[in-house]
């Protein structure tokens, strides 16, 4: 829960949180990890470069989708909304790498981040860019003015590294 980490944060119970973290409040610090968007999640496996689709032309079906109180599904949904986009939601799941799961066992599509390769790349499941982009950047969070520690300088590189390498 992106709410509790960032409360966390916020009581220096942790130094630091990783994730989606597209709004924060004052006081919180928010560095991209990796800039991400949208993406088709689509079941088999592509290692081309996929030609991004366009919201209207996406491909009918059942689509499996994050939790309506989830901010990468409300980007979704707003982003459909927006294109007169109406899917056939059948499935909803708490994490990513359980909607990667079922759209590998062809159970529908899915519309998940970019920064998601990081698990596809591990099943036989793909993803396409959608355009236009709809940024769903990954982030660390930490207290605003507090100094970062190296350990966690160092973390964030890590982090990003391990991003950058699984990014198509």
């Amino acid at each position: 829960d992106r709410s509790a980490m960032r409360d966390k944060v916020e009581s220096e119970v942790i130094d630091a949180a990783f994730g989606a973290f597209f709004e924060v409040g004052s006081g919180i610090r928010r560095k991209q990890i990796m800039a991400s968007s949208l993406s088709l999640a689509t079941p088999g496996r592509d290692d081309r470069t996929a030609s991004a689709i366009s919201w209207t032309n996406l491909p009918e079906g059942a689509y499996i989708g994050l939790p309506p109180d989830n901010p990468i599904q409300q980007k979704v949904l707003r982003k459909l909304h927006a294109h007169g986009v109406r899917l056939n939601w059948s499935a909803t799941y708490t994490h990513i790498e359980t909607v990667i799961g079922m759209v590998e066992k062809g159970l529908g599509y899915a519309l998940l981040p970019g920064f998601s390769s990081v698990i596809t790349k591990r099943k036989s499941v793909s993803l396409i860019p959608i355009d236009p982009v709809e940024h769903t950047d990954y982030y660390c969070i930490t207290l605003a003015g507090k100094k970062a520690s190296r350990e966690l300088l160092a973390l964030q590189k890590l982090f990003s590294d391990v991003l950058r390498g699984h990014h198509a």
